[in-house]
């Protein structure tokens, strides 16, 4: 084991009911080629990494990696009529039988924009574009049943956010052809509490999926046919958070930025901890602080993630969670 992989070993633990349970390395893979260079992060998701090169472009291209780090397949996202396609690393999901979803904002001539859904089958061809507006999607995943879930806000006439107050559905489940099959989470929950949707993340285990909202600062799981089964109250914002993940023990797992200020108060970064939901709390219950972790996601139960320390966040750690 390298001095790198034996030093991770040591320093990322969480601490749960006073007990110290070691995020091992189990292994590390890298990245072939290289992450692309402007898009250093990504999601694991669909037992791949998806990351997205040129995230502002006319083309962004998506790059598909998987468990061994080898790229398996990239993929031109295409609009048509788009002249500039706005598309996020978090705004991206595999499903396990190889489709692909995601989500931006498609801007045409005379500065028409226009929020979207893509749907992409396994073989990358035949691309099904979902104009959305006026709901706008920003965070989405699948859940094990191939349906696609999303979080989002609607724009008045003005294409202005209507905000909390604007009596909306904020999940919406899509089908494979890109019809609207289920929706919930009315706006009016998140009265007073801002932009909700802002930096929130979909996680998902084998029963289940979760949305991740710091701005808003909750956790809300829900069951495969929609129904609301938990919300859990949660003190961290989006300037906190690099990274989520849920695994098939639904267990949640949150990478939570670790601040202190210096002698004239301004924040000062000290590295992250490795957090997980204690249900029983409603708390985020923590280890170390450590060299900086984002986290792709969850494999079964076991972290995939990715550190300051790796050059070009090329390499990936496989951490064993013992939970």
């Amino acid at each position: 084991m390298s001095a790198r992989n034996t030093l991770s070993a040591v320093i990322i633990a969480v601490v749960q009911a006073g007990m110290v349970h070691a995020q091992t390395v189990v292994r590390t893979t890298s990245l072939s080629p290289s992450m692309p260079p402007a898009s250093p992060l990504g999601v694991w998701s669909g037992n791949s990494i998806l990351a997205i090169d040129s995230i502002s472009s006319s083309s962004p291209t998506l790059h598909i990696y998987g468990r061994s780090g080898d790229e398996v397949q990239s993929i031109l996202v295409q609009i048509p009529g788009a002249q500039l396609i706005n598309v996020f690393n978090d705004q991206v999901a595999r499903s396990a039988d190889g489709y692909v979803a995601l989500s931006g904002i498609a801007y045409g001539g005379e500065d028409n924009a226009a929020g979207f859904l893509l749907i992409i089958p396994p073989a990358g061809a035949d691309q099904l574009v979902v104009r959305t507006e006026p709901y706008v999607v920003s965070a989405l995943a699948f859940s094990p049943d191939g349906v696609i879930w999303t979080a989002g806000r609607e724009k008045d006439n003005s294409g202005r956010d209507k905000g909390p107050n604007g009596n909306y559905s904020i999940v919406r489940r899509f089908d494979k052809k890109g019809k609207v099959i289920g929706a919930a989470l009315a706006s009016t929950e998140f009265s007073g509490r801002g932009a909700p949707v802002q930096g929130s993340r979909f996680v998902g285990s084998r029963d289940r999926v979760g949305w991740f909202a710091p701005e808003a600062q909750r956790y809300i799981e829900f069951s495969l046919d929609g129904v609301e089964r938990a919300s859990y109250p949660l003190s961290v914002r989006l300037k906190d958070v690099d990274g989520v993940a849920l695994c098939d023990d639904n267990t949640l797992w949150v990478s939570v930025k670790d601040w202190t200020s210096d002698l004239s108060g301004k924040p000062v970064f000290r590295g992250s901890n490795l957090r997980f939901l204690d249900r029983s709390r409603n708390t985020l219950s923590g280890g170390k602080a450590q060299s900086f972790v984002y986290l792709y996601g969850c494999a079964g139960n076991t972290l995939v993630a990715t550190s300051a320390t790796s050059p070009g966040w090329n390499e990936v750690d496989w951490l064993a969670t013992n939970h």
